[in-house]
């Protein structure tokens, strides 16, 4: 203990300039290393200022000094810039001490170590290699700026198949063909830039006809690129369609397909050959599988060679199939709109193009009922519309509404008449009052005679 004690005072005698003591060729080292050499504005650094040496140590003290875009925020010595301290053992040749930073602007902040003085064991001055180190500190913007904007591909290609056209990393769309029967293949691709990312690779299921694979580069900054393969798989004989200016091919292989709800499994024969279809009872529809060009598959309404796309609106209670019908037992109040669901357009009716509420025709696929159902399209619900609860309720209003106007039509006469009445009764008054001034003329005129006689 007194050989520390006399280690402490030799430290701080030599800190105020007291006396000086002879160097010796012992060497130590105070480092600092940031937590990262590049940080944003308002980010806390962590710094770990060390003391090292070859030789044991005795005692030492140094300044940590900073630059004025840093505000420090912890110290592990004492909540200080300024380190005093001595060994725990006579073999100690390292101490470490943590230190926190507050960025505070943006700029080049520096972190050093000043004003050192390290004291071997043996009580000897050490030679010091002060270190120190360098910040940058950046803005969001200035950190979003320097984000690489590469989202290329250096290598594309499928298992099996050959892409066509050649790829090119800035060609976009490509298509490969793949033997009858295959289910399964892999992509493989690199992007140009390593701190890229990639989407869309290793092994795909793929079915008859074309499947559309997307590969998805996304950039540092965030960009995003995205390659097309169709992926075609050949068919034996496949079965072609055309609706309108469109051709699809008739899905053959059932697992592909799912039953909607309240149809059960069955087939039709197209061709000599069993088609994978679905019926239902109540709504008598059958429907078959169709892929479009770019390899989606939708429900189609099959009778006699015809084909009409199939939709149904599935709600917690109720699965819809929305159907044609003019406003027949609609409220004039009511024009024809269209709603979405599920990113398809469907006919409707709203009282207001803005209206929240809106009436669609169509079947309850539980019950065959056809009628309107009122759509909430915030709440996403379907409920039955009760129209006769509605002309009820209108035919209370329009019998209120006449009672007013009788009421209204009676108030009106009424005042009338009393204006009638009151302008009569003015005018009789001032009848009255014209009789009794030429009564009191003539009574005059009398007196008058008499005198005179």
């Amino acid at each position: 203990m007194k050989h520390k004690t006399f280690i402490l005072i030799l430290i701080l005698l030599v800190s105020f300039h007291f006396g000086t003591l002879k160097t010796s060729a012992a060497t130590a080292t105070i480092s600092v290393t940031p937590s990262s050499t590049r940080v944003l504005v308002g980010s806390t650094i962590t710094v770990t200022v060390k003391v090292s040496s070859a030789a044991p140590l005795g005692g030492w003290n140094f300044d940590v000094s900073h630059s004025s875009n840093l505000k420090m925020t912890y110290s592990s010595f004492q909540n200080s810039l300024y380190v005093a301290d001595v060994a725990t053992s006579t073999n100690q040749k390292s101490k470490s001490y943590t230190f926190k930073f507050t960025a505070k602007s943006s700029g080049t902040a520096s972190i050093a170590i000043r004003n050192s003085y390290v004291l071997g064991y043996d009580e000897k001055q050490m030679t010091v290699t002060n270190g120190s180190r360098t910040i940058s500190i950046i803005t969001q913007a200035q950190l979003e700026a320097s984000y690489s904007k590469n989202n290329n591909l250096s290598t594309l290609s499928i298992s099996g198949a050959s892409l066509s056209p050649e790829f090119n990393k800035d060609t976009l769309e490509y298509t490969a063909e793949l033997d009858p029967d295959t289910t399964k293949a892999n992509v493989s691709a690199e992007v140009e830039d390593k701190k890229a990312s990639v989407t869309g690779v290793g092994e795909i299921e793929v079915t008859d006809g074309v499947n559309r694979h997307e590969v998805k580069v996304t950039a540092e900054n965030g960009s995003v690129k995205t390659y097309v393969i169709n992926v075609i798989v050949k068919e034996y004989n496949p079965i072609e369609v055309k609706i309108g200016d469109e051709t699809y091919t008739i899905v053959r292989k059932k697992s592909l397909l799912e039953a909607p709800r309240y149809y059960k499994e069955t087939t039709i024969t197209l061709r000599d050959e069993e088609i994978p279809a679905f019926t239902n009872d109540i709504t008598k529809f059958t429907l078959v599988g169709l892929k479009d060009d770019e390899g989606n598959i939708d429900y189609y309404i099959y009778n006699e060679d015809k084909y009409t796309p199939y939709m149904e609106l599935s709600f917690d209670r109720v699965v819809f199939y929305p159907m044609e019908e003019e406003s027949k037992g609609v409220s004039d109040k009511y024009k024809k709109a269209t709603v979405t669901y599920d990113g398809k357009q469907i006919d409707a009716y709203k009282i207001e193009a803005g209206s929240r509420f809106a009436l669609i025709y169509g079947m309850n696929l539980e019950t065959g009922k056809k009628d309107y159902y009122l759509y909430d399209t915030e709440e996403n619900t379907l409920q039955y519309y009760n129209s006769e609860e509605i002309d009820l309720l209108n035919e209370t209003n329009n019998k209120y509404f006449i009672i007013i106007i009788i009421l209204a039509t009676v108030s009106l006469i009424s005042v009338i008449s009393s204006i009638v009445l009151l302008v009569i009764m003015i005018k009789k008054k001032k009848q009255n009052k014209g009789y009794k001034m030429d009564d009191l003329l003539e009574a005059t005129q009398r007196i008058k005679t008499k005198k005179r006689s």
